[in-house]
């Protein structure tokens, strides 16, 4: 038993030294060097610059027009899935073409904390709609730690070594019901805490 055990210490270490040498390794590579180019590769890397430029610009520009699509299409919606779920709906440009907005069954974390808050507007629908997700990380990651988290874990000692974060997170019923289910202010009561993530608009 005691072979096994300290056998189990040298892995502990060896996963320990090779994640220090990783860290280091990829430190020494910071420093970039400045090469002597031809004036065709500088000519192309002050275009590049350029392009890069022009496209943060296009990105901002294009942040904006989605918002105010994502505004737009938004009740319209919301009106549509309270008689029948869809995730993606098309909008028809002047050019016969048309852009699809998508909206995914994913939210910002909600805190445990919230659980009554929310209960108190959905009611019986609680269980089906949100579950608990728990993330379970080490506080104190030194050797010595280590030894010990594998030789006596139980549940006495639980709390000392590991940090517990949980959340609530709606489940895909809930993205689909709601419009159907709750009606304008229940859902504006939630929007505070239950944040959706902004649906994605993808061109043709």
């Amino acid at each position: 038993m005691a072979t096994k055990t300290k056998a189990a210490e040298v892995d502990v270490m060896a996963v320990l030294a090779g994640a220090a040498t990783q860290k280091a390794e990829k430190a020494s590579k910071s420093k970039v060097p400045a090469l002597q180019v031809t004036p065709e590769l500088m000519r192309l890397a002050a275009k590049k610059q350029e392009l890069v430029k022009k496209m943060d610009e296009l990105k901002a520009e294009d942040e904006l027009v989605s918002a105010d699509i994502i505004d737009g299409v938004t009740p319209i919606y919301e009106e549509k899935c309270s008689r029948e779920f869809m995730s993606s709906v098309k909008v028809p440009a002047l050019d016969g073409t048309n852009i699809t907005v998508t909206w995914k069954s994913a939210y910002s974390a909600i805190s445990t904390e919230k659980t009554q808050e929310i209960k108190d507007v959905v009611g019986s629908h609680f269980d089906r709609w949100f579950t608990k997700q728990t993330t379970i990380t080490v506080k104190d990651q030194s050797p010595e730690f280590l030894k010990q988290l594998i030789d006596m874990v139980g549940a006495e000692n639980f709390a000392k070594f590991f940090g517990v974060e949980q959340a609530i997170v709606p489940t895909a019923t809930f993205t689909e019901e709601k419009y159907r289910v709750l009606d304008k202010s229940q859902r504006e009561a939630l929007s505070g805490t239950v944040k959706q993530y902004k649906p994605a608009i993808r061109a043709k």
